[in-house]
């Protein structure tokens, strides 16, 4: 889990999958987030950023076309 100490992420996929926890600067909440997220144990990894093999699907699509 990360605490992302940001008012606002360019990554929201990460707060919304759970792996992260937006607190901003404010101490509380960064106090609050901390018990949060260990409370919820270990994740379970995976990628939520996608399947890595973009390039291939693409050059699929495009080979498709002609």
């Amino acid at each position: 889990p990360v605490i992302v100490l940001r008012n606002k992420t360019e990554r929201p996929e990460l707060i919304t999958s759970g792996y992260g926890y937006l607190t901003g600067t404010d101490p509380q909440l960064i106090l609050e987030a901390i018990p949060k997220h260990l409370k919820k144990g270990r994740l379970t990894p995976a990628s939520i950023f996608g399947d890595g093999k973009a390039s291939q699907k693409i050059e699929d699509i495009l080979l498709n076309l002609a």
